[in-house]
């Protein structure tokens, strides 16, 4: 319910990079408190982290940039699809990993 609501703010809102790059300071305030009561992630992990945190910048402008031309009925249901087919897909290219059909209910 919340992201769907960030998500129709986002539409809704006039400067729509400048509304991205606020709310993704904002919860990176709030997530100080939580990260500082955490370990650090081991050192090999660094890498992966930063490729994270670039691919979210990228995939913020992306979703700004689709807002401003299609509708939130348009626009949402895309971009929240697209995401898991990417990663699926990703780590079957990059990692190797199968690709595996869910098991069938038998009843």
């Amino acid at each position: 319910m919340l992201h769907a609501m960030w998500n129709a703010a986002l539409r809704s809102g006039v400067d729509r990079l400048w509304f991205i790059t606020v709310m993704s300071f904002a919860t990176t305030v709030a997530a100080i408190p939580f990260a500082l009561l955490l370990p650090l992630p081991l050192s090999k992990s660094w890498m992966y982290v930063g490729i994270s945190a670039v691919l979210q910048v990228v995939y913020s402008i992306f979703l700004a940039h689709a807002y401003r031309y299609g509708e939130l009925g348009q626009v949402y249901p895309i971009v929240r699809g697209s995401v898991p087919l990417m990663v699926s897909i990703a780590g079957f290219v990059l990692a190797g990993q199968a690709i595996e059909q869910p098991p069938r209910c038998l009843a």
